[in-house]
């Protein structure tokens, strides 16, 4: 689907703002968090998981998980229009994320990476 002359498709105009608020995130390129597709309500984010990012019990420690899902969901949110913040109770879970994992048994662990799918 494309746009009048001059103007990018929908498709290209949503990964371009998510991409420029990337662009601009400190915190994903201290976490070396990286953006792996962005489209219209949707975008998929990456982390390596070091060893810093594990817990006691040899996991990935659940902020991190949670700062990747927050990263997830705000280049999703901000990929229709004007910037957009998150106000009020809503969850990272309520945004629908879906998890993946390169690690053994679906854990996420120092050895592994996770990614973050969030659709708004």
């Amino acid at each position: 689907m494309t746009g009048t002359i001059g103007e990018p498709d929908l498709e290209t105009a949503a990964r371009r703002r998510a991409e420029d608020l990337y662009a601009k995130d400190r915190t994903c390129e201290l976490l070396g968090i990286d953006l792996r597709d962005a489209g219209p309500g949707r975008a998929t984010v990456g982390m390596r998981v070091a060893e810093t990012m594990v817990n006691g019990h040899g996991t990935g420690h659940g902020g991190f998980l949670f700062l990747l899902a927050d990263a997830a969901f705000a280049f999703a949110c901000n990929t229709h229009g004007p910037a957009t913040v998150a106000q009020g109770r809503r969850s990272p879970s309520s945004a629908r994320p879906r998890w993946a994992t390169t690690s053994s048994r679906r854990r996420w662990s120092a050895a592994g990476s996770a990614a973050a799918v969030c659709t708004t």
